[in-house]
């Protein structure tokens, strides 16, 4: 018996005031191809990942225009690709998207299946980092249908795995920083503020003892800075975009410096953060030219060249 289920019927309540409509002509647009085509399409997709998100992003499309029978039979083609997804953390969102827009078809049995099938790929799963961000994944999902004190429960859970996570090399403490991002993520979810920054806190201090300099860089740049701007968390992000460029101007070799200068400016045009990018890879510029060897010299400076052109194109 899944461990959700008893919060399922509250769930339910809200998903029957969805209107449920007769299908409409299959027309995806007024002038786009059809719906059909466009299933075939997808199904065409050599990778099950590709065809499962293509899938998924039609059956919703048909819910909107109040496609609902139709959109059933793409969701259960989409369950069907989603099971020949070999990783099985993509296969756990994956199935946790299916629960999500099940509910909005009032199928809560596929919803409660789709569910139960994720939180069995987690439980199976060995690395503990893996477990921690495939169960804030399901916590995720349990929210959105409103199973929120099972959200809670799994988010527990999560956290009993994160905090137990060793920290004996860098490995395994990037590994955690990752693991507590993920968990913080799905806290924001919930609206738990205080235990959104404890987490983060967490992940920091892990963060800053990794021993590998531009490793320790790109876990508070890629792994918390752009995870707290996609939060709208922007105060946060500015903060550990901070720390991330404080550790990388303490780099001696100007190589790893240059490097992880252009790292962060990544991230922070990937944040949104153009601007400040920008300047980043003035930076990140200005320590190339320190570099001795010529071939790498140059390789760097194209990859900070291939970066300015990026940003000003986008």
């Amino acid at each position: 018996m899944p461990k959700f289920l008893p919060w399922l019927a509250a769930a339910m309540c809200a998903a029957l005031t969805l209107s449920v409509g007769c299908d409409r002509p299959a027309r995806s647009t007024s002038n786009g191809p059809s719906f059909e085509k466009r299933i075939r399409r997808a199904q065409r997709q050599s990778r099950p990942e590709s065809q499962t998100l293509g899938l998924l992003r039609i059956a919703r499309e048909q819910m909107k225009a109040q496609m609902m029978s139709g959109a059933g039979k793409t969701l259960r083609l989409a369950q069907e690709s989603c099971q020949q997804i070999k990783d099985p953390l993509m296969r756990v969102s994956a199935q946790c998207r299916l629960a999500e827009m099940y509910i909005r078809l009032n199928d809560d049995t596929q919803a409660v299946n789709q569910l139960s099938q994720a939180e069995a790929e987690v439980d199976a799963l060995d690395v503990a980092a893996d477990r921690v961000i495939g169960l804030s994944r399901v916590a995720r999902s349990q929210a959105a249908v409103g199973l929120n004190d099972a959200a809670l429960e799994t988010l527990a859970t999560a956290e009993g795995l994160a905090n137990g996570m060793p920290q004996t090399d860098d490995p395994a403490r990037a590994d955690k920083v990752t693991a507590l991002a993920a968990l913080a993520r799905s806290f924001h979810a919930l609206e738990e503020e205080e235990r959104v920054r404890s987490t983060f806190e967490a992940a920091l201090e892990s963060a800053v003892g990794i021993d590998d300099a531009r490793e320790r860089c790109r876990a508070l740049s890629s792994e918390l800075a752009v995870r707290l701007a996609s939060m709208g968390r922007q105060k946060d992000a500015a903060a550990a975009f901070d720390r991330a460029l404080e550790q990388a101007g303490a780099i001696d070799e100007p190589l790893q410096q240059a490097h992880a200068l252009a790292d962060i400016a990544r991230d922070l045009a990937d944040a949104k953060l153009d601007r400040r990018a920008q300047q980043v890879l003035d930076q990140a510029q200005d320590i190339a030219e320190q570099i001795g060897a010529p071939d790498l010299k140059k390789e760097v400076q194209a990859r900070i060249r291939q970066q300015f052109n990026t940003l000003r194109r986008g």
